[in-house]
This record gives C-alpha cells, structure tokens and sequence, in this order.
C-alpha cells in the first residue's frame, strides 16, 4: 500500500483537527464537498486507519482515530494550522517525504527509492522546497527540522500500512522485521500469496537442511522481488535470533550444502544489520571452527551433524 493522501482528504483532515467529534454536515458545507465524494473520501480515510466515524442521535461525527500515526498527523494539523497541507501532501509528495525523513538524498536516490520517474520527483520537490517543508544543499535533498512531527507520522504511517498488509494475508501475523515497504512475519499457519514469500528457517528444507522443525512460518513480503534465493533465507533466519545455537548449525550446514554467493551475503548483511554475524560465520568456517563466538557449535559438533547430512 502506497502512503498516499488526495487534497481533498488533506482538507477533510484539517477540518476535522479543529474539534473533536465534528458533524459530518458541518464539514460538507465547509468544503462545498457533495455527499458522495465526502462518503468516498471517508472510506478511504478509514481505510488508511485515519479516522473513525459514530452517529450521535440524528446525525453522524468523525473523529481522528486513536493509531499512533493518527494522532501524530492531528497533532501536526493542529499545531501547524496556518499551513495549507494540502497544496503539498498530495499525490506522491508522502512518498518523497517518507525517504527524506530517514536521511537526505539526492534526486537520483530519491527516484530510486520512490520509483517515481523522474519528472514527477523534480516537480514535487520544487513545490516543497517552495513551501520551506524541504531544504536542499550541494545536491542533497531533507526534510526541515521543524516539520519533525511530520517525520514521526510518516515513519509511523508506513507501519501502520505494513501491519494492515500483513493482516489482509494472515490476521494472526507478527512484524518481525521491517525495512521501507519490505517486511519479515511469523504466523502459525501456512498461507500463499502474491508478494509473500517462505523463507529462513521455514524455507531451508527447499535446500537440504531441516535441523528442526520450527514453531512459526516465516513469510517476506516483497514487491521488488520475484523471488528469494538461498542468501535470502539465510538472513531471514539470522533475523530471528543471531545467537540461537540451532540456527547457527542449520546455517552452517546450509553455507556447505549450497552454491552461496559470499559477496551478495556479505553486500546485505549490512542492510540487516548482521554483517558482524555474518562475518564470524565466514570466518568460523575458513577457520574451522578456531573461530569461535559464542553460542556457535563446537567444530566436532559441526563436523558430527555434517557428516548426518552426508557433507
């Protein structure tokens, strides 16, 4: 789902942020908006967990909900009431925005990370550069400092919609790991969808090894991937926890099954934040085993199951 809001939800918004539990006939003569087009805006409002709505008597009142990224946005419409929002947040600018509130980048990156082309990228940032809500120097583009509220509802709001992915695929998932719109979940059954791909240690009998039978399924969703590779599998299942004995040897044995690509292993790592995890599986294996971390076999024991899987 694509962190996105039209200028007339913006709008909406805004009016609701001036009191609580507003009329819906109050906001609708406001904004001149018809009934049908507020009904529409309304839903998806709900949709993105934004607000909530209840008749009182005759009439019915809308309200921000009680998400964390809800509040975090009527707080920064109530405390910045004099800007017009919605000349800026429209369209794709959240997009720009969400990767500006993580570091600065440059345009190239921006339309890398977006995959917005590259005219859109440019006209948007020259609105909010206009606007004082981006600053740009030496090439780089980021987000202005005052608007930090605005980064907590982004980075908040891209939660939310990741959650909310996850659920429609399996209710009773869990987030384990999540990166931009790419994200690592365990749920109790096995489940099939476009996007979701079986991986760490679930996905490891497709390779060979099946040291144990695991609790969890383990899914990463991906809509730049078409698939997972081995390498994939091994970081996902590092993820779940770097000093599980056990993981440690399926991996093991994995490394010396399989073809691994080293380079790539090492090259995303970084993006896991294992590459320390990684190297100390590298090196115990070049060392056999002199190499030692903690919580790693010793290297009889590696070399015993080795021999079980007939390596």
């Amino acid at each position: 789902m694509k962190m996105k809001l039209t200028r007339n939800e913006t709008r909406i918004l805004k009016e609701i942020a001036k009191g609580s539990g507003r009329g819906i006939g109050d906001i609708v003569s406001s904004l001149s908006i018809s009934n049908a087009s507020f009904s529409r805006i309304l839903k998806s409002l709900k949709k993105n967990g934004l607000i909530e709505s209840e008749k009182r008597g005759l009439s019915k009142r809308v309200f921000f909900s009680e998400n964390k990224h809800s509040t975090l946005l009527k707080t920064l419409l109530t405390e910045f009431a004099h800007v017009k929002f919605e000349d800026f947040l429209s369209g794709s600018s959240l997009e720009i925005l969400y990767f500006l509130s993580k570091s600065p980048l440059s345009r190239k990156e921006i339309v890398f990370h977006t995959g917005l082309s590259q005219k859109t990228v440019q006209t948007k940032l020259k609105t909010l550069r206009e606007f004082g809500i981006v600053f740009s120097e030496r090439g780089f583009y980021r987000l202005n400092e005052r608007f930090d509220l605005l980064k907590d509802f982004l980075l908040e709001f891209r939660r939310y919609l990741n959650l909310k992915v996850a659920q429609e695929f399996a209710k009773d998932a869990t987030i384990l790991w999540q990166r931009d719109e790419e994200f690592l979940i365990k749920t109790p059954e096995p489940k099939e969808s476009k996007n979701f791909f079986l991986t760490s240690i679930t996905a490891f009998h497709k390779y060979g090894v099946q040291l144990f039978l695991p609790e969890y399924y383990y899914y990463f969703y991906s809509q730049r991937k078409k698939k997972l590779n081995v390498e994939d599998a091994i970081l996902h299942a590092l993820l779940l926890d770097p000093t599980d004995t056990r993981v440690i040897m399926s991996v093991l044995l994995l490394l010396e099954k399989q073809k691994v690509n080293s380079d790539y292993l090492i090259k995303e790592s970084d993006r896991y934040q294992l590459s320390t995890t990684v190297g100390n599986l590298i090196n115990y294996i070049h060392a056999k085993g002199k190499a030692k971390p903690e919580h790693f076999p010793t290297w009889k024991e590696y070399e015993a199951k080795a021999k079980e899987y007939g390596l």
